[in-house]
């Protein structure tokens, strides 16, 4: 048996398990569960809120306005489980707008305020709430490596 002169080499390596940057801005729905739990130390007016409510979001509008600005309207919908009546002022649901880091990993680049100054109040004889807040913030972030554009968000409600 002779050998043969050509050496078999392995298959040059492929980028199929490169993700690709998104280039898409999905729009997100999510819900949120708060419910507090007590802390060794209660708070300064000697109560620990008890209460139950499930907050879901989901995008109704996105449009650039001026120059660098995004405009997003988030559709809002508290639900009441149980507990202590609930009031949330509009200033506690805050945006954090996301921009790429590098092409996987995503970083927080600013957060958004809503427009709106209000509150609105879930308890057993109002169990459901349903409300629109308007945020503007920039488009593009500059980084430590280049100038992003924000690629997504998502709600965050405050204590």
């Amino acid at each position: 048996m002779t050998k043969s002169p050509h050496k078999l080499h392995p298959p040059a390596p492929t980028n199929e398990n490169t993700i690709p940057p998104t280039q898409s801005n999905p729009t997100p729905t999510k819900t949120i569960k708060r419910n507090p739990t007590p802390t060794a130390t209660p708070p300064q007016t000697g109560t620990t809120p008890d209460h139950d409510i499930t907050i879901t979001y989901s995008e109704t509008s996105r449009r650039p306005i001026g120059n660098n600005m995004t405009k997003v309207i988030v559709s809002i919908h508290l639900q009441y489980g149980s507990g202590d009546s609930v009031t949330i002022n509009y200033n506690k649901f805050i945006l954090s707008i996301q921009a790429p880091r590098n092409e996987i990993i995503q970083q927080k680049a600013a957060k958004a305020h809503p427009l709106e100054a209000d509150s609105v109040t879930v308890n057993n004889g109002n169990k459901d709430a349903d409300f629109q807040l308007t945020d503007r913030f920039a488009t593009t972030y500059t980084t430590s490596t280049g100038l992003y554009h924000f690629t997504n968000y998502y709600l965050v409600v405050l204590p």
